[in-house]
């Protein structure tokens, strides 16, 4: 595939061309759309992504924010097939597509490769050992192996904006170790100051066009021990070169998590008034899935469902229960496993007994959600795969199984439908406080919808990254991108929107 980086004329002819809404993303003089595609979740060889990442660059939507540690490349991967594709169909050329991607992340492939290294005396310099499952780094020598995977995984000569990710990281890792704050921001400043001078030299190579940072902590309080100023950043780039190429930042905002236009942490600035001063190109994310209390609350419409009574979902989950106690006693005990193996097996078929006990207790819609999907659900599975793994599958066991997962499902909906009443109402409410915070986002729309609104309609925000992994999602920001309106400070309205969210935290705390 040709380089042909994106250049100010081909993105602002091909965004207008598409009646696109666009902004120009700081100082590298690209027009962006206002919408661009998150690619956290997606990759190669999946039909739906690529069937809807296709969809947003025909449409206009021309900026893609990836990363080498997405889904472990796969994500690099599919932009490239994307790009390459739309190109030998003349429905885009190269210059059109902003590609944005980062490196800093030690998973997946290359946390093997880093073990390997290290277990042989060769480990990356200046390495972070964040966690069991996760490494860091963003030394030179790191960062060009990274610049060069991902250009061979998306099939590119150039990549348009390379990004250092998290790498706040190194902070909270000495954080835990109990190091000193100061001690370690001069580390953490002195190693983004090594990176910025090997990017300065990748541009000059021509495999990178611009820089910058992709950091969760430049929106912390100052005094935070991760926190990242995107001041100091500036001055260290100021420090490499007079023409620097350091020109975007990102970071994660949305209707509950408004700190980057409200908390002065860049001195007496808020972090999207310093952007603004000073020209930086802003890439914003997490629109749909705010932190609030520790929770995840994920800025989706919950559609209602017919409620089931207290006494029908009793009576569905004892119908679970019923079940195990019938895989246990048919197959599991007849199987004379190891006590300490029959104990694990027990504890993963033993969903409907934990369901009785705390299917009360969940504060939110998503809490549940997520308990429902990452905990209930998939240690079912599992034991489903461990018997069919020792059993074989036989047409009775099958049958069974079968049987099991469908009265499960029926107890988990009966369950889901409580939730989702208030999941419904929660969200009522957070549109009633952000239609009375402004009156352009007092409007009749989806909940999705009016997140991103709010965000592309903030001026100093050039691109709202919204991950969109099946054409029902870019069909709905397509359906948003029909309303123009021009970006203005509204701070006021991100403040007024804070205060009326902490005033229906108070009242239901009140309840």
């Amino acid at each position: 595939m040709q380089c042909g980086k994106a250049t100010t004329e081909a993105t602002k002819i091909y965004t207008e061309t598409k009646d696109m809404p666009n902004s120009i993303l700081g100082k590298t003089g690209l027009s962006v759309s206002q919408i661009g595609y998150g690619a956290y979740r997606v990759e190669a060889h999946e039909d739906a992504h690529y069937d809807a990442m296709t969809k947003a660059f025909q449409n206009g939507f021309n900026l893609v924010d990836t990363s080498a540690n997405y889904t472990d490349g796969r994500s690099e991967e599919l932009v490239g097939v994307v790009i390459d594709d739309l190109i030998d169909a003349k429905d885009i050329r190269r210059e059109n597509i902003v590609v944005v991607t980062k490196g800093g992340y030690i998973q997946g492939e290359n946390l093997t490769i880093s073990r390997k290294q290290q277990s042989e005396g060769i480990a990356w310099d200046d390495l972070v050992p964040y966690s069991d499952h996760l490494e860091h780094c963003i030394h030179p020598d790191f960062l060009k192996d990274q610049i060069y995977r991902s250009l061979s995984n998306m099939g590119l000569d150039c990549i348009d904006v390379y990004m250092l990710h998290n790498p706040e990281y190194f902070l909270d890792w000495a954080r835990k170790e109990g190091l000193d704050l100061i001690k370690s921001r001069e580390i953490m400043y002195k190693r983004i100051k090594d990176a910025f001078v090997f990017l300065e030299q990748e541009v000059s190579a021509g495999r990178i066009a611009w820089y910058g940072v992709s950091a969760n902590t430049f929106i912390a309080p100052s005094n935070d021990f991760a926190f990242l100023s995107a001041k100091k950043l500036l001055e260290i780039a100021n420090e490499v070169s007079e023409n620097h190429h350091f020109a975007v930042i990102e970071f994660p905002v949305n209707l509950m998590e408004s700190h980057a236009v409200t908390l002065k942490n860049q001195d007496e600035e808020s972090l999207l008034q310093w952007a603004v001063k000073n020209n930086m190109g802003v890439l914003v994310n997490r629109p749909l899935n705010a932190l609030r209390a520790d929770a995840m609350i994920r800025l989706v419409d919950v559609e209602e469902r017919g409620l089931a009574s207290e006494g029908e979902i009793i009576s569905a989950i004892k119908a679970v229960t019923d079940e195990e106690n019938e895989l246990l006693q048919r197959y599991i005990k007849p199987m004379k496993l190891a006590e300490s193996v029959e104990k694990q097996v027990v504890e993963m078929i033993s969903v409907g007994r934990d369901l009785s006990q705390i299917w009360k207790n969940f504060a939110s819609w998503d809490q549940w959600r997520w308990s429902q999907e990452q905990f209930f659900m998939q240690r079912a599975q599992n034991a489903i795969k461990f018997l069919l793994n020792q059993l074989g599958d036989t047409v009775d066991l099958r049958q069974d199984l079968e049987h099991f997962v469908a009265t499960l499902s029926s107890a988990l909906e009966a369950v889901d439908s409580v939730y989702r009443i208030k999941g419904a109402d929660d969200i009522n409410k957070l549109k009633d406080a952000v239609a009375k915070a402004d009156k352009d986002w007092s409007v009749n729309i989806n909940m999705s919808q009016l997140a991103v609104r709010a965000l592309r309609s903030t001026f100093g925000i050039h691109t709202v990254l919204v991950g969109m992994r099946n054409v029902k999602y870019v069909d709905d920001m397509l359906e948003e991108v029909k309303v123009l309106i021009d970006p203005k400070d509204r701070s006021v309205s991100w403040q007024q929107l804070d205060e009326n969210l902490e005033a229906i935290q108070k009242n239901s705390a009140h309840k």
